[in-house]
């Protein structure tokens, strides 16, 4: 049974100040690239093809669009996280969670996202085990880069027993 996400990788030219941050707060960070879910991971044995047709047909009519980041909000009720905001963008990505959670996907809508909203972001990562967090939750705070980009791509990506991302294949925005 493969174990997947539908997932968005930006590409921003200053995106090495985000992976400065992820290698700091970031215990995934050589395992997945930075990203904001769509799909939250799910094990089935829906094939490459089907999942791909599925997608296909959920974003119709969905166009590239503006994506910006800015801002950092630690979310102490999950576990500590660090999250960098979607700020341009937040409305499509909300819509294309909604699309993609239809039909063949349905079912694999996880049970916390029945009890909160879902929020677009890019998890950074977390200050849940930090000996300096009163220093670093300050310094995070004082963070106020923007990322912008065009975002026209979706990706599926395929994840290994111990989490490690790998492409299985996109789907591109026109």
């Amino acid at each position: 049974m493969a174990k997947r996400g539908v997932l968005i990788f930006p590409r921003f030219e200053n995106e090495a100040l985000i992976h400065m941050l992820r290698e700091k707060y970031d215990t995934s960070v050589e395992k997945v690239r930075p990203h904001i879910t769509l799909v939250f991971p799910f094990a089935s044995d829906i094939g490459s093809n089907e999942l791909k047709e599925h997608i296909k047909t959920a974003l119709t009519g969905v166009k590239a669009f503006n994506l910006s980041l800015k801002g950092i909000t630690f979310v102490e009720e999950r576990d500590n996280h660090l999250f960098l905001n979607v700020c341009d963008g937040a409305g499509e990505i909300i819509e294309i969670h909604k699309k993609l959670y239809t039909g063949i996907l349905k079912d694999f809508f996880p049970d916390f996202l029945r009890k909160v909203t879902y929020l677009p972001h890019m998890t950074i990562g977390n200050l849940i085990h930090d000996k300096n967090f009163e220093m670093n939750l300050s310094e995070i705070n004082k963070f106020e880069e923007v990322f912008k980009c065009r975002l026209n791509e979706i990706a599926v990506e395929y994840l290994t027993e111990d989490w490690t991302s790998i492409r299985e294949f996109s789907i591109f925005l026109k």
